[in-house]
């Protein structure tokens, strides 16, 4: 009975342990689960934005953040950041997931506002004419000839009209300014035009045989070169009244002058836009008169206010430095300046006439 009892308690003991021993020796025991799954924040949705064409825009946004979760944690935005959003609001979805394939989600909205056309610019007035003297003309400053002491008055001296030698690119203010406004106004480049009714050694009262009135009328009256009535005139004159510099009552006598070429333009409806004449250069062989440019402008600046012309300051928009801008002999502005010019001249006429419309559907 003892042997019966012990190998009992024996093969017992051995089934215990046994199982004890399969239980500790076992394969290695299971990860501890996560006591949470992963969260996960969305980024701040973008700022609403116009879509650059019909397609859409590509848009770029931040970057979720997860906690929690057994590693590793995936994440995944769709659609993802960068991609193109159509017009409208899409709902981006974030997802996160851990190694126990549990998930968390949110979303955000990405607002693509309707595709808006730029405005093409267009400007109301296409016609020019660019009245004045050589400095209108073109003349490149080259000096055969000298002021000096004597008179201006070229029916008196015809002598001192001399071969003018013109800039050639790109060219006289009138056709620089011409390029640039078709440049701008692209969809109306073959309406435009500035055409050039400069006449070297005209002083306001004329050129000794044609008074400068006269022509004023007879030039501007007729027909551009695109067959079309003239709707602007630049008038730039004045520098020949006072290139001796020996005569100040001729500044009053040149301001009169441009006034009468006003009231003429203003009386068939063209704008006038007047401006101020360039800046002489001290001791240039040409340049006598250049004590006097200063009060024939403070003349054309009143005469542009007593007659509600606009004025177009090209004395004073060429600045301190104006000597960069003038030509070797002291008065003709060198190619660089009539570029400026034409720039101050384009300033002018987009502010007084430009205009702008949605392009059709046809030109997106």
């Amino acid at each position: 009975m003892e042997g019966l009892l012990q190998d009992g308690l024996t093969s017992s003991s051995a089934l215990m342990l046994a199982a004890l021993c399969a239980a500790a020796c076992g394969s290695s025991a299971p990860t501890n689960p996560s006591t949470t799954g992963p969260k996960i924040l969305c980024p701040a949705a973008p700022v609403p934005v116009p879509a650059s064409s019909n397609a859409g825009l590509a848009v770029t946004y931040g970057a979720a953040s997860v906690s929690g979760g057994a590693p590793s944690v995936r994440t995944s935005c769709l659609p993802a950041s960068g991609s193109t959003f159509p017009v409208g609001s899409t709902t981006v979805v974030c997802t996160a997931t851990d190694a126990q394939s549990r998930s968390d989600s949110c979303t955000f909205p990405v607002v693509v506002e309707p595709f808006v056309p730029p405005k093409i610019p267009t400007i109301a007035a296409t016609t020019f004419a660019a009245f004045g003297d050589s400095i209108t003309w073109g003349e490149d400053g080259i000096p055969p000839v000298v002021c000096g002491p004597n008179t201006n008055d070229f029916a008196i001296a015809p002598q001192l009209v001399h071969p003018y030698n013109r800039v050639t690119s790109p060219g006289p203010y009138p056709a620089v300014l011409e390029t640039s406004l078709k440049g701008r106004y692209v969809n109306q480049s073959s309406q435009i035009v500035v055409d050039n009714l400069g006449k070297p050694g005209e002083t306001t009262y004329g050129d000794g045989t044609t008074p400068a009135v006269s022509r004023f009328r007879t030039e501007t009256s007729g027909l551009s070169t695109l067959g079309t009535r003239y709707q602007g005139v630049l008038l730039m004159e004045g520098t020949n009244d006072i290139f001796y510099g020996n005569d100040d009552a001729k500044i009053a006598a040149a301001v009169a002058n441009l006034g009468s070429m006003i009231e003429d333009a203003k009386s068939r409806g063209i704008r006038v836009f007047l401006a101020t004449i360039p800046p002489m250069v001290p001791g240039g062989v040409r340049a006598c008169g250049n004590h006097e440019v200063a009060p024939l402008n403070d003349g054309i600046r009143a005469l542009a206010a007593q007659k509600g012309v606009a004025l177009v300051d090209v004395y004073a928009s060429l600045g301190a430095s104006y000597q960069q801008y003038i030509g070797s002999d002291g008065v003709h502005p060198n190619q660089a300046g009539y570029v400026k010019i034409a720039s101050i001249f384009f300033d002018a006429l987009t502010a007084a006439f430009e205009t702008a419309r949605r392009p059709s559907r046809a030109l997106q």
